[in-house]
Order: C-alpha cells, then structure tokens, then sequence
C-alpha cells in the first residue's frame, strides 16, 4: 500500500516569489497548484512525481501531514494529531 501526503499552506503565495508546488503527470504534462489563500490544502500519493520551484525570495510556510506509511522519522518523533487540533487550526473562508 501506498503513503499519502497532505500540505496545507500557512502563508499566501504573495508573501514570496516563486516557491511554486508543481505536479507532473504523462498525461497532463506540469501542473501548478493555485495556492493564493492560506490555508489552501494539496495531497498527493508517493507515486506522484512533484517539486518545488527555486524559491527567488520571501519565506514560503507549509505544515506537511504524513501517513504512517511514508516512514518518515525515527521512534517517537512522529506527533499523532486529534480531529480537535484541525478545528482549532482551520482557516476559515
């Protein structure tokens, strides 16, 4: 079974120059994600191919949220989030 990976954004987009999440698939060629609002939420698979453009300028903030199965960590250091914390952080529209 394949990992998942969700990033939610925690600053505009016009808070820098380029930093841009892309997306690649053989069929669609590049795809570039409309990030302008913080708060705004991608998630992809570990089959995805994706990248981030060079970052020209400012500080780009994103909180990143890993299944179990990406791995990622040692014992330990990996924080299990309750429901309540996403709707104490959520950003509202």
């Amino acid at each position: 079974m394949g990992s998942s990976t969700v990033q939610i954004t925690l600053n505009s987009d016009s808070e820098y120059v380029c930093g841009r999440l892309c997306f690649y698939a053989p069929d669609k060629g590049i795809a570039i994600p409309d990030r302008h609002r913080a708060g705004t939420m991608t998630i992809h698979n570990d089959s995805q191919m994706h990248a981030v453009t060079r970052l020209v300028s400012g500080t780009r903030y994103s909180l990143f949220v890993a299944d179990r199965g990406n791995g990622l960590g040692d014992e330990g250091s990996v924080f299990v989030v309750e429901r309540a914390l996403f709707d104490v952080v959520a950003v509202k529209p």
